[in-house]
């Protein structure tokens, strides 16, 4: 960025110029994302809300949780890194894709599977992950307001 436009931080003006993004507080994320998830279900609009809103309400909260309960089984620098990743790509301005952002976020990962103890638990999640997978293909198979 530096060397093309002199400015190491353009990225960033070009976020807000053309995608109205800047970085906003997690609290507000939730807020709008509700907001839209209950407008979409008002209107009936389906596709968006189970596609878009949900996914990402869940997403957004489900991380949080399971980091939350996993905190004192890893290590002090992966819940830093979770921390500090979550708060940048959550309080987003404008978050169309947070499963897409939090999917990379790995010590969420390394949570989930510290917090699978017993064989049943495991498969619970493992069988539950699959069924969210098979859902989440077939509707952006069928272009629904998946991102």
């Amino acid at each position: 960025n530096y060397q093309v436009s002199g400015n190491p931080f353009q990225f960033l003006v070009y976020q807000k110029e053309h995608w109205s993004q800047s970085l906003g507080l997690f609290f507000n994320t939730v807020s709008y994302q509700t907001d839209y998830a209950i407008k979409t279900f008002q209107e009936q609009n389906y596709h968006s809300l189970l596609g878009l809103w949900l996914p990402n309400l869940f997403s957004i909260f489900f991380s949080l949780i399971v980091m939350l309960a996993a905190v004192k089984k890893i290590r002090p620098s992966y819940t830093a890194w979770f921390f500090a990743y979550y708060i940048i790509a959550i309080g987003a301005t404008w978050l169309l894709s947070a499963p897409r952002y939090l999917l990379v976020l790995f010590p969420t990962t390394l949570a989930l599977t510290s917090l699978t103890d017993k064989r049943w638990l495991d498969r619970i999640i493992t069988i539950t992950c699959i069924i969210f997978y098979i859902i989440y293909a077939y509707m952006f198979v069928n272009r629904w307001q998946v991102w």
